[in-house]
């Protein structure tokens, strides 16, 4: 319908699974502001190392210059993570009248947008969108340039209409930029091209490089969209049950398909490499300081990266259903993902996120035997629980032991 609804938003059902998909966001992405660093490395697919340096070197020499080809970023409407959650709490207020919602569920729905600030989810998303947007305006004002004067390469072409643009298009954005902005290297700037687009005559022009830029911002620093998801994760149960899977899906069809389908482009392989060592850093800041396994860090490695991620997800969820009897890790002779496993657990795998969680806390709790294991079984359900700052858990442990056996 009108509202992107595609089953009753109001009935029992709906509003069950909602709140589970909520609590998941809330209980488990704590840390998740961290995995921001291997989407980083994509940008590699679209910047040279050469051209992260300039910028990072023009923030500090000229940073005029780079605010403004950062109000280009802002014009082209895609940086808005952290303002967008910081109002969406306000916005629930009106989803729990209209819906008849518990207290609980306004609870849940209120901390989700919070949750992408505190983790650094949103704010990091803003930022390193708003780099890669400053580089792809002045690309595409220079690339036009280029063409319209009848100096740009084979490559180069193909780059534009990367953008969505061809021949004809970049005469007219070099037209209309020349004449009303003809901001840029020697000529008001030291580097980068700006595009100024607020100042542009052709409006349809305009939104069409606006929508270009956006385009390549959400590319770049991925950001997945109705267009990345199959047509039943639109129904509650799957959106559900595929809730973290949607990054993955995403990332196959902007990371892995084009380099299967064109191995030869150096940028893809670029980015890849790129999303191969964010994935280190991430399992790195992950990693348990007593664990040995190799193996299972390079499979860790590649999970976080998600260069590959339809053979990774399979994997992870093969590993804990057989309770580590089945995968990569028993093939290649690592520990097992779960290490002991738990019917509860495994079942966990197939039980969405949430159901994860609940399952994985029966089962904790069923082998406690002292208060404190009690408390640290209880503690998987408290909000934020990966969090840093989250001393909840820890106190809650602590507080319990005193009342444990000697």
């Amino acid at each position: 319908n009108a509202f992107g609804f595609t089953e009753d938003p109001t009935t029992m059902s709906a509003r069950s699974l909602r709140a589970a998909k909520n609590f998941g966001i809330v209980n488990l992405m704590g840390r998740s502001g961290q995995m921001i660093i291997s989407d980083v490395g994509r940008m590699f697919s679209a910047m040279t190392i050469s051209d992260v340096v300039n910028q990072i070197s023009l923030r500090i020499r000229s940073p005029q210059e780079i605010g403004l080809a950062k109000a280009e970023t802002n014009l082209a409407g895609e940086v808005g993570e952290t303002v967008t959650n910081s109002r969406a709490a306000m916005a629930m207020e009106y989803q729990g009248g209209l819906m008849n919602s518990t207290r609980t569920e306004n609870f849940l729905s209120k901390a989700v947008p919070f949750t992408f600030i505190v983790n650094g989810m949103a704010p990091l998303t803003d930022y390193f969108k708003k780099f890669t947007g400053v580089h792809a305006q002045s690309e595409i004002i220079r690339l036009s340039k280029k063409i319209s004067e009848k100096s740009a390469t084979d490559e180069e072409v193909s780059l534009l209409a990367e953008f969505g643009f061809n021949k004809a298009d970049a005469v007219q954005i070099f037209k209309q930029w020349s004449d009303n902005v003809g901001t840029g290297p020697g000529n008001g700037t030291e580097h980068m091209y700006i595009a100024g687009t607020e100042n542009w005559t052709d409006v349809q022009l305009r939104n069409r490089f606006r929508s270009a830029l956006n385009k390549e911002m959400n590319r770049i620093i991925l950001t997945p969209g109705p267009e990345h998801k199959p047509l039943f994760m639109s129904k509650n149960l799957w959106g559900y049950l595929l809730q973290f899977r949607t990054f993955s899906i995403a990332s196959t069809q902007e990371q892995l398909l084009p380099m299967l389908q064109r191995p030869r482009d150096k940028r893809l392989w670029r980015g890849a490499l790129g999303m191969l060592i964010g994935g280190v850093i991430v399992q790195q800041l992950r990693a348990n300081p007593f664990d040995k396994d190799d193996f299972d860090k390079a499979l860790r490695a590649i999970d976080y990266s998600g260069v590959i991620p339809l053979l990774m997800e399979p994997n992870n969820i093969l590993e804990i259903i057989s309770m580590g009897n089945v995968g990569l890790r028993a093939l290649g002779g690592g520990e097992s993902l779960v290490r002991d496993v738990s019917p509860y657990e495994a079942a966990g795998a197939v039980a969405g996120p949430a159901g994860s969680v609940f399952l994985s806390t029966l089962s904790a709790l069923q082998n406690a035997e002292q208060p404190s294991e009690y408390a640290k079984a209880l503690t998987q359900l408290t909000p934020l629980r990966t969090w840093y700052a989250n001393f909840i858990p820890a106190l809650a442990k602590e507080t319990a032991g005193q009342f444990d056996d000697e």
